[in-house]
């Protein structure tokens, strides 16, 4: 009876020596993806760190699905530090069954205040905003992604408020400190 077992054992052995990947999915992925540039959103405050990811397109469907990696810059508004409006979008909670690791990165938005610091790092450089105005909106409002902003660099961060509802928005805009 022990030769069987011992043979098993053995064959499971040789299976995992053989064809266990030398490294688990999670390092694989992140290891495929060192090499791409990464953008961060970071809030010392809300003790945030979220990535920034492009939507593909300004379709509610291509947003959703790029909530899933981080905070979501939206398409048609400005690039980041550059004049006008750059526009990003996180979920304040979503549904629990929801895939992504960000289902609720700007649940706690609202505590930022007037003179707040949101940093958003490159690879190269950390972009430094600070909050000039908070404010609750319609979520039908489509005049916040505005890019008349009168020449200044603006951040727009937006989420679905009160948090576990849909039907207003919360908005933190915040202004580039020029060096």
């Amino acid at each position: 009876m022990e030769k069987p077992a011992s043979s098993l054992l053995l064959g499971f052995a040789i299976i995992i020596f053989f064809f266990w990947p030398s490294q688990s999915i999670e390092q694989r992925s992140s290891n495929d993806t060192a090499t791409e540039t990464q953008t961060y959103l970071i809030i010392d405050k809300l003790s945030l760190r979220a990535p920034i990811v492009e939507a593909s397109e300004n379709s509610e469907e291509a947003i959703q699905t790029t909530l899933k990696r981080g905070v979501v810059h939206l398409p048609d508004t400005a690039k980041l530090g550059e004049l006008g409006n750059y526009y990003l979008v996180g979920h304040s909670s979503d549904y629990p069954w929801s895939d992504g690791e960000y289902p609720d990165v700007f649940a706690r938005l609202p505590e930022l205040a007037l003179g707040n610091e949101v940093l958003i790092e490159t690879a190269n450089q950390t972009f430094v905003y600070v909050v000039i105005k908070t404010l609750v909106v319609p979520k039908n409002d489509l005049t916040v992604l505005s890019q008349d902003t009168s020449g200044r660099r603006l951040l727009t961060l937006q989420t679905s408020y009160p948090v576990g509802t849909a039907d207003k928005r919360f908005l933190v805009i915040a202004q580039l400190q020029e060096k």
